[in-house]
């Protein structure tokens, strides 16, 4: 074979690859850069103790939080809102059962504004509190008539939640709560009185 047979032949081959290589791109350069390149969500517990702090009127009460991260700061993710999608109770068999929701609801973030975040380093969401002398209530921006998301003296339920934004979502968390009632400032005795755990799932 001819020098220059030869090297039209290597040449036609880098054409091909490359004329293949700009098809894949075109087809499916979208899936390769959020896969591959994207921002990456996670949410997890920022912990279960929850963080005392005193209302308005001196009332003492606890705020539950969840820590939202993007494993690849260098790809912001963008409108980033934490969903509460399920909520589940007991029944009478004391399986967990789902409870009617009127759709997701986006969850509080520890500073109200923005709504939408965009999250390149790590945001606090605010999914709960629990005010001495009242119930615990999950936080969403808005409140159905019909919104259970809330227990009572000797009650538990199981909320999963999920961080998703225009470009990503993570997967999502479970968190088991469970409350006898009592209230104590101690926030190692509060610990056993409602007690506040990730799980794997349903």
């Amino acid at each position: 074979m001819a020098c220059a047979e030869f090297w039209s032949i290597v040449v036609q081959s880098f054409v091909a690859v490359g004329t293949l290589l700009l098809a894949v791109i075109a087809i499916w350069g979208d899936w390769i850069r959020h896969r591959f390149f994207g921002p990456k969500l996670e949410i997890n517990l920022l912990d279960n103790k929850g963080t005392l702090t005193y209302i308005t009127d001196g009332t003492p009460g606890r705020f539950y939080k969840v820590n939202v991260s993007n494993s690849r700061k260098w790809s912001p993710a963008k409108n980033v809102r934490v969903i509460l999608k399920n909520i589940l109770k007991p029944a009478a068999d004391g399986t967990l059962a789902p409870q009617v929701l009127s759709g997701p609801l986006q969850l509080h973030w520890m500073h109200l504004l923005p709504q939408y975040r965009t999250i390149g380093p790590d945001e606090i969401c605010t999914y709960a509190n629990l005010v001495k002398g009242k119930n615990f209530l999950l936080s969403p921006y808005i409140v159905p008539n019909n919104f259970v998301g809330f227990i009572t003296s000797n009650q538990k339920m199981l909320i999963e939640v999920q961080a998703v934004a225009d470009n990503s979502e993570s997967k999502p968390l479970f968190i088991d709560i469970s409350w006898d009632g009592q209230w104590s400032d101690d926030t190692n005795q509060m610990q056993q009185h409602l007690v506040v755990k990730e799980v794997d799932g349903k």
